[in-house]
């Protein structure tokens, strides 16, 4: 901006109760120094109920796309502060540049959630500033547990994956697609459970679904966890345990490994034919089924959560 020299303000509308105008004149000296860009007005607003001046000081005539208040000193390096008006912020440069940023709000002021347990499309707030951000947690789907032939027991499924990631507004689309994998099914008779589906939100983060547990045989294994990936923190979901074989009640079907939000479903543990439970949240799997013809539990479908600050 281009200093206007001696270039003094020639009048401060500054209206006294009595209905008189001050001038510079009539002002002290140091305000006398105040200086502003050459044709722009400079107002001090004046309550006349309480014969006090307010603390509302404008610049510009409400035309002007850009206002801008510049140091005066010697030095060539002048710190500037603008309003701009197409974005709605105050900006601020460090010397004489044209080069502003934004220093509106020193953080978010608005906050809402969304959780969301099916697919869907979510948007991005219209008034969200460059200092907005979101934060999300993708949890993948848990996987199914292992069904059972008879006289034995199956696995259970492994728990969903989990990604966190913080996203800068500037990094967002208008909008990003959200999708969330499907609990693995539960196995039939001497069938091994699904493997759970994979959630995410846009690219920005993923988390695989849990594998499903295995059917019955010589010692049935767990079904692994599913994993985070593309996050600031990612992590994996609980395994499913593996299924023991004995006599009667001494027969055990695996529970479903856990997902970041909780544990999964519980396995069948007597002789008599049961089923195992369902994944007990978002992304747990599914437990393992026992003895006579038994299916194993569905694992939880996954889920993703949207925090958003702006």
């Amino acid at each position: 901006m281009a200093d206007t020299g001696s270039a003094f303000l020639s009048q401060i509308d500054a209206t006294e109760p009595d209905g008189d105008t001050r001038t510079v004149s009539d002002l002290d000296d140091h305000q006398q120094r105040m200086r502003a860009a050459t044709k722009a007005t400079f107002a001090v607003d004046h309550d006349q109920a309480t014969g006090r001046h307010a603390k509302t000081i404008q610049i510009g005539d409400g035309t002007d796309s850009n206002m801008i208040l510049q140091a005066f000193n010697a030095d060539t390096n002048k710190p500037q502060l603008r309003y701009n008006a197409s974005t709605n912020d105050w900006e601020a440069a460090k010397n004489d540049t044209t080069t502003f940023t934004s220093i509106t709000a020193p953080g978010p002021r608005n906050q809402a959630i969304h959780v969301d347990t099916s697919s869907d499309t979510w948007t991005k707030p219209g008034d969200m500033t460059t200092l907005g951000f979101v934060i999300v947690h993708v949890v993948g789907g848990g996987g199914g547990g292992g069904g059972a032939d008879s006289g034995a027991a199956g696995a259970g499924g492994g728990g969903g994956g989990h990604s966190w990631k913080r996203i800068a507004a500037g990094s967002l689309g208008s909008t990003e697609t959200v999708t969330i994998g499907a609990g693995g099914a539960g196995g039939g008779t001497g069938s091994d459970g699904s493997t759970g589906g994979t959630s995410s939100f846009g690219s920005h983060a993923t988390a695989t679904g849990g594998v499903g547990g295995d059917e019955t045989g010589n010692g049935p294994e767990g079904g692994r966890g599913g994993v985070g990936a593309s996050g600031d923190l990612n992590g994996y979901g609980g395994s499913g345990v593996s299924a023991s074989h004995g006599a009667g009640s001494n027969m055990q079907a695996g529970t479903g490994g856990s997902s970041y939000l909780g544990g999964g479903g519980a396995g069948k543990g007597t002789a008599a034919t049961g089923s195992g439970s369902v994944g007990d949240v978002y992304g747990g799997g599914g437990g393992g089924a026992t003895h006579n013809s038994g299916s194993g539990g569905a694992g939880g479908a996954g889920v993703v959560v949207i925090e958003e600050y702006y």
